[in-house]
């Protein structure tokens, strides 16, 4: 009896892991066939709620003649180029943006693609403040986070400079929304 409880235990124990480590979900919007341009776009945490399908309803028709991916944060960059290459062979990366804990994955192309946007972003324990290759443009509220994310925050910010970031005092949720309306590549 023990043994077959120890089993079940173990089993759903490597169910949740492998559910969790391997649940990448994505979602494609392939508005612009002809052209090799694309954006990615990662969610935040837990991906159930703030991941791909959040993403998409945040940017309302921001993105409506362009292909974007818009990812869960636990597909890393090549996993989302796999998934491009299924729809385009010879792409380009022109844009890539990051919400909360998508924020490390968008910080880590900087670059690497014209445009990295960061939006209420959980910045990398291990980061750089060159930002040569990229345009950088952040929006962020440094009350919600812990100390040691603020303490980035405020490093970014300050090479980043007021044109290319803002400090806000608003909910975190309400941050892609605003960002998509108004600060699109940076504008």
């Amino acid at each position: 009896m023990k043994i077959n409880i120890m089993k079940s235990i173990v089993t759903l124990t490597f169910c949740l892991v492998f559910n969790t480590i391997f649940s990448q979900n994505y979602q494609v919007c392939q508005n612009m066939p002809s052209s090799k341009n694309w954006t990615i776009i990662w969610g935040g945490k837990p991906s159930s709620s703030y991941g791909a399908s959040f993403m998409e309803k945040q940017t309302g028709y921001s993105f409506e003649f362009e292909n974007v991916l818009y990812a869960d944060y636990q597909a890393d960059i090549d996993f989302c180029k796999l998934i491009i290459k299924g729809f385009c062979k010879d792409f380009q990366i022109v844009s890539v943006y990051g919400f909360s804990r998508g924020g490390v994955n968008a910080y880590n192309m900087i670059g690497q693609v014209p445009f990295v946007g960061l939006i209420d972003p959980l910045i990398p324990s291990s980061y750089k403040l060159d930002f040569t290759g990229s345009k950088v443009f952040m929006l962020y509220n440094l009350g919600i986070w812990d100390k040691t994310n603020q303490v980035r925050l405020t490093k970014v910010s300050e090479v980043l400079g007021t044109n290319g970031c803002k400090r806000l005092y608003m909910p975190h949720l309400d941050i892609p929304k605003l960002f998509f309306e108004k600060y699109k590549l940076g504008k």
